[in-house]
């Protein structure tokens, strides 16, 4: 206790203002993903700010792998929470997304000159692969740390191939199906001693609000399906309702994103929105910010906003709720297991995920091209093997790609 107490005395406090203006610079270089976020807020943030302890930081990383949601925006809220409260949440939360937000709406608003531009289609047609060749290494990364026995490649190549099988139209209700088999799963098969107890009566008094919480995404869910007239109505139930399901990180929930944008709603173009995908993972920040290109597409500037308050701010919302009682559960065996095994599951979404770009992929390249469609699978190879050899940074790969096609297609032209 005396050690927790030094700790706390050592935590400086810090205004709203610069709590915006800390995540607003983070924000504007926030490429490389989840734990390269994560890491420059680490550094600000305990040690050059000293506002929080490094500790706490691990705690808001710990549960934001285990809930729904774009994971580094559920810890800088979770952070900004700690430091400032409910006020000091939301600055942190508008400030690291602002960057990604304003860059994406400047796309959005000229995307007929971009779209119709052969030099960006063809940088684009550049990224594609690379953005493939990032979830794969994302795949292999993340399956090293977590199986431990040859049976545990079968449950993650489970998910994988019964999406890959089914209609993209039952998708979402397969992935939720998954996640509670898997977390079952994990419940039945352990076996060892229960330690430490779950205080059932304590858990539901700090709990409290987490039924309202659940109450509202089932109210959004049934605005959702009831079709409203209003357009921004239609998007932030349908984001807000489809945010509690993004498990596994934003490339797992390109899939189901797309059912719903392209396939069901018809607010984008399938092209436009490979193209927004492809936008979202070169801007700063999560590459679910791709809603708010949608959500102006949509119902404009109104329908961006409203989009993106949906999909980051309703799983941040359950992240600051769910981190003032994690320390009631979290040292629990059997919970534990449970998310062991909900993990199985997670990447193997993240393996759908990256298969389901590559096709995609070679669905929109001209036929005529098949020398286009060969450089495309190098690219692909490449991109692979400097992320799990060299570490290369991301940013600069997707950069590389997208000059490397532009540069193809001018070698193309000289030689007509």
């Amino acid at each position: 206790m005396a050690i927790s107490a030094d700790m706390n005395k050592q935590e400086k406090k810090a205004g709203i203002g610069q709590l915006f203006y800390t995540f607003f610079s983070i924000g504007c270089f926030a490429f490389g993903g989840f734990m390269s976020l994560i890491a420059v807020v680490n550094s600000v943030i305990v040690e050059q700010k000293k506002w929080l302890s490094s500790e706490k930081i691990l705690d808001g990383i710990t549960i934001a792998n285990l809930l729904p949601g774009p994971m580094a925006v559920n810890v800088v809220s979770y952070v900004g929470y700690k430091i400032g409260g409910w006020k000091g949440a939301l600055a942190s939360f508008v400030g690291v997304i602002l960057p990604s937000f304003v860059l994406i709406i400047l796309f959005a608003i000229n995307y007929e000159y971009i779209s119709q531009s052969r030099w960006i289609t063809e940088f684009l047609f550049g990224v594609y692969p690379v953005l493939a060749a990032i979830i794969l290494h994302t795949f292999v990364k993340l399956s090293k740390k977590i199986v431990r026995q040859q049976i545990q490649w079968g449950l993650i190549l489970v998910p994988a191939t019964i999406l890959l099988i089914a209609p993209i139209s039952f998708h979402l209700s397969i992935i939720f199906m998954l996640m509670i088999a898997y977390g079952i799963l994990g419940g039945y098969l352990y076996t060892g001693e229960v330690t430490q107890k779950i205080n059932t009566q304590q858990l539901l008094k700090s709990g409290k609000y987490l039924l309202i919480f659940f109450a509202f995404i089932l109210f959004l869910a049934g605005i959702s399906l009831t079709n409203p007239s209003s357009i921004n109505l239609k998007l932030f139930s349908s984001f807000g309702s489809l945010s509690v399901m993004l498990f596994g990180g934003g490339y797992v929930f390109i899939p189901m994103l797309e059912d719903l944008v392209v396939h069901q709603n018809h607010w984008v173009s399938q092209k436009e929105f490979i193209d927004s995908i492809a936008i979202g993972q070169v801007t700063p920040g999560p590459i679910v910010i791709t809603v708010s290109y949608i959500g102006y597409k949509a119902g404009g500037l109104i329908g961006a906003i409203l989009s993106t308050i949906a999909i980051f701010g309703i799983p941040a919302t359950l992240m600051i709720q769910v981190g003032n009682i994690f320390h009631l559960i979290a040292a629990n065996e059997k919970y534990q297991s449970v998310i062991k095994y909900l993990r199985f599951c997670g990447i193997g979404l993240i393996l759908y995920a990256g298969i389901f770009l590559i096709l995609k992929n070679y669905q929109i390249l001209p036929d005529h091209y098949t020398l286009r469609t060969v450089i495309s699978i190098i690219l692909l190879g490449i991109s692979f093997l400097a992320l799990r050899k060299w570490n290369t940074n991301i940013f600069l790969l997707i950069l590389l790609g997208g000059v490397a096609q532009i540069i193809f297609y001018t070698i193309i032209l000289a030689t007509r």
